[in-house]
């Protein structure tokens, strides 16, 4: 079976490990021929010539069709080769708070069988209230699952750490005001939780600014989570939804002009009495790589997909922070936390459910299941191999570029730069 997969990434750093083990998923737990486009640099033509039995728009993809400076009949431009193709095709969509009535006028347009979604079903209706559901399938997923080797090596790194000397650790990046009061509960629960817990005299490490400095990149994530004994956290998500990217567009402005304005300032301003018109929220791969490590998790009161369960997987704290002592308390009774991880690590990783093999397994019966027959297993073995040096050739010309754009920049007039990035934009196929 022929599979294709496109994302969209232009960037002169690695993805990061969460979106490249969902990536790569596809190709490294499936038995079928999967086939990479990275959409950034176009659709390669020779790829219409390959009888592909299901695409999938993967949530790089997505993300960046909603986000992405180009115009909607620009990117279906792009898709042209595939346009006429046979093949099942479904969307995984994650962030579905804003700009989907570009992603539900593409579902239609594009004829996507299936729809992968975060959401939980009372929201569809809201969410996908474009799409024609007689003709679109929609399925609940995870943000993110654990992989095979994360979970080898999380258990090399703990001969590494010989204690764990921080009793509360905590990294998030600053939370937009368009993500509503859900997005800000993030922020919320580090400046409470660090200001009562540094009065007890306790060890914490948090941080909720975009400093690198304070931010930990590849195996120093987890290095980090194994020195700590509890992690504090919430779901991701969003509380208000801006179907056409609207109201985002006049939170930036107004923020550009009032850059002290607090989050009721902005609401008030922006979207009075709209907050609250969604509810998106799930558990992360930071939930789930947490229980690898186990290190004890301090979660706001919440569903969390329904996988973990409070005060039997994580320290339930809650929204009002009426239990903070008594949550404080229990950071310091390893016995308790012991237990808890270890119900955690049972019942999450070696029950094998949430893992990547799993997820693949269970999406390729769903896209195929009731429907069209798979093509028979044509080598096209040519076209697969000049793939993959094309996608091995674009991750080392993305640096390069990236720098060498950057040198010239310096040098060249504005017109001739915008000339530049209109050209790469048109995205003919490499």
């Amino acid at each position: 079976m022929n599979i294709l997969v496109i994302f969209d990434y232009y960037y002169p750093l690695p993805m990061r490990q969460t979106f490249k083990d969902y990536l790569d998923s596809f190709g490294k737990y499936s038995t079928h021929r999967v086939f990479y486009c990275n959409y950034a640099l176009g659709i390669p033509r020779y790829l219409a010539k390959v009888p592909f039995d299901l695409i999938i728009f993967h949530q790089g993809f997505s993300c960046q069709f909603r986000w992405g400076g180009l115009s909607y009949d620009s990117y279906l431009k792009r898709l042209a080769p595939l346009k006429n193709s046979s093949a099942v095709k479904v969307l995984f969509c994650q962030d579905e708070f804003l700009k989907m009535d570009r992603i539900c006028q593409f579902a239609n347009d594009y004829a996507i069988d299936i729809i992968f979604t975060v959401a939980e079903e009372s929201e569809w209706s809201k969410i996908y209230k474009g799409v024609d559901r007689s003709k679109v399938q929609i399925h609940k997923v995870l943000t993110g699952y654990l992989n095979h080797d994360i979970c080898t090596t999380i258990e090399k790194l703990q001969k590494e750490i010989p204690s764990r000397d921080i009793d509360i650790g905590y990294r998030a990046t600053h939370a937009e005001p368009w993500l509503g009061k859900h997005g800000q509960l993030k922020i919320d629960i580090a400046n409470v939780v660090e200001k009562e817990a540094e009065q007890r005299g306790m060890v914490t490490d948090i941080a909720t600014v975009h400093d690198e400095k304070k931010f930990f990149h590849g195996l120093d994530w987890y290095r980090f989570m194994l020195r700590c004994k509890t992690f504090i956290g919430v779901e991701g998500g969003s509380s208000l939804f801006d179907e056409d990217g609207s109201i985002s567009m006049k939170v930036k402005s107004y923020v550009k002009d009032h850059s002290d304005a607090s989050y009721t300032e902005v609401e008030t301003a922006c979207f009075p009495g709209l907050d609250g018109n969604l509810a998106l929220a799930a558990i992360s791969p930071r939930h789930l790589e947490a229980c690898v490590t186990k290190t004890a998790q301090i979660l706001l009161e919440g569903s969390y997909s329904g996988i973990l369960q409070p005060n039997i997987h994580y320290i339930e704290l809650k929204k009002d922070y009426s239990n903070l002592d008594e949550v404080l308390r229990l950071v310091q009774d390893q016995e308790a936390l012991k237990e808890i991880t270890d119900r955690a690590y049972q019942d999450i990783v070696l029950s094998g459910l949430y893992t990547y093999p799993n997820f693949v397994a269970q999406t390729l019966q769903r896209c195929f299941d009731g429907r069209k027959t798979p093509l028979s297993a044509t080598s096209f073995s040519t076209h697969y191999q000049a793939n993959k040096f094309r996608e091995w050739l674009i991750w080392k010309m993305m640096p390069m570029e990236f720098f060498l754009f950057r040198s010239v920049k310096k040098l060249l007039p504005t017109g001739i730069i915008s000339r530049l990035k209109s050209l790469r934009n048109r995205g003919e196929g490499l």
